[in-house]
């Protein structure tokens, strides 16, 4: 009987033993490959999104170099930075239909400009003064001639009748220089920028060649290893390194990409990357914003073909499990018939693999924490803050609000210097065990470190951000800027939105230099003007330095630094502002005659871009003033200059006689065409051009002043025909005579 019982024991034991050597087997086997499989994918999504974004910047660089800056920069250096006596701003300022030099030179010089630039097919340019055409080294009076100028019709009449400033036309068929017809870019903008349509007095377009574009997209990227294409503001295809009938194709796939990335812009979102199921195949699209107009840069790669190094390794880890499966069920048996052998050294080998497998994911742990970090702060589009769980990173759910910091350190001479500080000093806030808080940190491109902290509803961010400098202060002493972005309830925001805040704020560095800390919050950059009127100091401070009124043009100087630094503009509106008044002192000088580089050892438009803060701004302003006012004295001492103010004073005594160049001359006893000449050299202008300035400045006085109708002002000033006089008038002060006295009335 006892037999007999151990006989029915012994199976029943076996069947246990093996069943539960066989689940060891399984979950021992597939759990190290399912882990070390998801990391392996997780890895490779990460490299995929990093090369696109990689190619989609690079993309952009290229095309905005090559295509987009030269073209806006030579509108901005020929029509907008130069004088008025230039070549192309002459027909702004003053009539040259009968002018056959003055337009030859134009012709010339946009042929000139053309030839500098090799994507540029033509550029177009219309004069309002009069309603002239220039184009194709040719040139129509629009009133009077009948030009067959084909495309250009259209942005002409667009341009001429409504409030748009700058546009960027898709390819479109165009003629030039009697070739065939080939598809061009027009851009085209309004002279002055923000001028109505009744006060502009040019159009520019630029006509860049499709096809080049083309071919600089095919030599970025072969069509062979992916799609990459140029679409405009409202979806439309304005560049491919594929066929175009193949890119219209993809605009009416499954699901519409083209939809997503116009959806994003009206969100406000310049860059992103998605995943689509695109022509049957599953695609990343990434794109970018371009820095000089609505463009999208976008790319797109085939995932599977991408994905197909991570398929073949799946199938070698299935192939392992099996074998790996097979040998352990084969030694579960064996180990269940002989129970009294020892299985441990069966289960450490397994044991050492998930080890193996462990030790590998914490060697990558830093750079996908880094990595992680870093995209909560840059991503444009997508994830909420609350989300904020992975597998690296762990958020106390104590934690209600967020707001994040970014810190500028000084450059240090040894790069390893530079990184030893800056991961210290993330060491130290990563370890500040405080209840109420929590900060992650990175180190990111340059001298910047960046982070978001966490706290909960007790915690006030400025307690922690006193703790946070204080750290600061340890390793960089005072040679630190830190700025911080607004706080936000943790699930209601992205990160994003609080680090573009921080970034934002870092700028008004330039207003405020001994401030080491800067806040969103508390300069109240939402609320502070984008824009504001320059003219009148402008106007002052040119007045200022013709008469050497040094001690005014300082104090006008002093009082535009100070009124940027009173929180009532945007520091781009300041740094702007401030350029238009180096322009404004650059063109004073050049219209008494001096050159302004000589007379200041530079560009003093691009010294002026090298400058630090407004302070250093001012004092650099401060002294060009000082070297101008001193030159100009130094003039006023000449024969020359003596000269002038005598024929400046008769004018002034005269004004309202019949004054001409040679009755002055025969008042000074010289000779007119003599006196002239000493005149242009000492003012810059000639004498009629002078007399003209002075009879307009008096008949706007008398106009504001007197209720004098407009014929009799003008017959006063020595103008035989009003109409003459209306003209020059409107043309100096963009308004008629009549409309001036009642807007002064």
């Amino acid at each position: 009987m006892k037999l007999n019982k151990h006989g029915k024991q012994q199976p029943h034991f076996f069947q246990q033993l093996f069943l539960f050597n066989i689940i060891l087997v399984v979950l021992v086997t597939f759990m190290p490959v399912v882990i070390y499989y998801q990391y392996f994918s997780k890895a490779l999504n990460e490299q995929l999104e990093n090369i696109n974004k990689q190619t989609v910047m690079q993309f952009r660089s290229s095309i905005d170099d090559q295509f987009l800056k030269d073209s806006i920069k030579m509108i901005q250096t020929s029509f907008v930075d130069s004088t008025e006596y230039d070549t192309l701003n002459k027909p702004m300022m003053s009539s040259i239909r009968h002018d056959s030099t003055a337009i030859r030179n134009v012709v010339n010089k946009l042929d000139n400009l053309q030839s500098n630039l090799p994507n540029v097919r033509s550029i177009d340019v219309y004069y309002k003064t009069d309603n002239v055409l220039f184009y194709d080294s040719r040139f129509c009076f629009l009133s009077e001639d009948t030009c067959s100028i084909g495309s250009r019709k259209g942005w002409l009449e667009q341009f001429q009748h409504s409030q748009g400033q700058v546009s960027w036309m898709p390819p479109s068929p165009y003629s030039y220089a009697g070739t065939p017809d080939e598809p061009v870019i027009t851009y085209v903008r309004s002279i002055p920028y923000f001028a109505p349509p009744e006060k502009r007095k040019a159009i520019v377009a630029v006509n860049i060649s499709a096809a080049a574009l083309d071919a600089a997209l095919q030599q970025l990227k072969d069509p062979a290893d992916g799609q990459i294409m140029i679409v405009d503001e409202i979806g439309r295809i304005i560049a491919s390194n594929h066929p175009h009938d193949q890119i219209n194709e993809l605009k009416h796939g499954e699901n519409d990409w083209l939809d997503k990335i116009l959806l994003n812009q009206e969100q406000g979102s310049n860059e992103s990357i998605f995943n689509d199921k695109i022509a049957g195949n599953s695609t990343m699209v990434s794109y970018l914003k371009s820095d000089y107009n609505n463009w999208h840069y976008v790319s797109m790669v085939n995932k599977d073909l991408f994905y197909k190094q991570a398929t073949e390794l799946r199938n070698r880890l299935f192939m392992m499990v099996i074998v790996f499966l097979a040998v352990g069920l084969l030694i579960s048996y064996v180990l269940a018939k002989r129970v009294h052998k020892p299985i441990r050294s069966v289960i450490g080998s397994y044991s050492n693999q998930i080890l193996d497998l462990n030790q590998k994911v914490q060697v990558n742990k830093p750079v996908i924490r880094h990595n992680y970090i870093r995209s909560l702060l840059h991503e444009e589009s997508s994830k909420p803050a609350l989300s904020l769980e992975s597998d690296y990173l762990q958020v106390n759910s104590n934690w209600s609000l967020f707001y994040t910091f970014v810190l500028q350190t000084p450059k240090q001479e040894l790069f390893e210097n530079e990184q030893a500080c800056s991961f210290r000093l993330i060491a130290m806030l990563e370890s500040m065990n405080e209840p109420g808080y929590q900060i992650w940190a990175i180190k990111d491109y340059g001298n910047q470190v960046q982070g978001i902290v966490f706290l909960d509803e007790v915690t006030e961010a400025a307690t922690v951000t006193r703790h946070i400098t204080e750290m600061i202060g340890l390793i960089y002493g005072n040679d630190y800027r830190m700025a911080l972005g607004y706080t936000y309830p943790l699930g209601d925001y992205t990160i994003s939105i609080s680090y573009r805040e921080a970034v934002e704020a870092l700028e008004y560095a330039y207003l405020y230099p001994d401030d080491k800390v800067l806040s969103y919050h508390t300069l109240k950059i939402s609320d502070r003007q984008r824009s504001g009127g320059s003219v009148s100091l402008t106007d002052e401070l040119e007045v200022s330095i013709r008469a050497c009124d040094e001690n005014k043009a300082i104090q006008l100087i002093r009082k535009l630094a100070d009124e940027m630094r009173s929180g009532a503009f945007t520091v781009e509106y300041c740094k702007t502002h401030f350029s238009d008044v180096i322009a404004s002192m650059r063109k004073v000088v050049e219209s008494i005659g001096f050159s302004s580089t000589a007379l200041f050892g530079c560009d003093i438009r691009e010294k002026f871009k090298e400058l630090d803060h407004i302070g250093e701004a001012a004092d650099w302003a401060i002294s060009l003033i000082r070297k101008a006012v001193s030159a100009i004295e130094n003039r006023k001492q000449s024969f020359d200059y003596n000269i002038e103010i005598k024929i400046k004073n008769y004018i002034n005594e005269h004004l309202y006689d019949d004054i001409s160049l040679e009755r002055v001359a025969d008042d000074m006893n010289i000779s007119a065409n003599y006196l002239g000449k000493l005149f242009k050299k000492s003012t810059g202008i000639n004498f009629t051009e002078y007399l003209t300035e002075c009879r307009l400045s008096e008949a706007a006085k008398l106009l504001k002043e007197t209720k004098l109708p407009v014929n009799e002002i003008a017959s006063k000033l020595g103008y035989s025909s009003t109409n003459h006089f209306i003209r020059i008038f409107k043309e100096k002060y963009g308004d008629t005579p009549k409309k001036y006295q009642l807007l002064y009335k």
